[in-house]
């Protein structure tokens, strides 16, 4: 069982991993897109 702390502590480590995987799925996406469009494009 956490303890109310540790639920606390918990809650910030997952919303910040949760946060950094999100900026790291953007740029993918972003180049895809850009790729998918010049190459259409073509």
């Amino acid at each position: 069982m956490f303890q109310p702390s540790g639920n606390i502590e918990f809650k910030v480590v997952a919303s910040y991993l949760i946060y950094e995987i999100r900026k790291l799925l953007r740029q993918p996406i972003i180049f895809i897109k850009d790729f998918l469009n010049s190459h259409f494009r073509n």
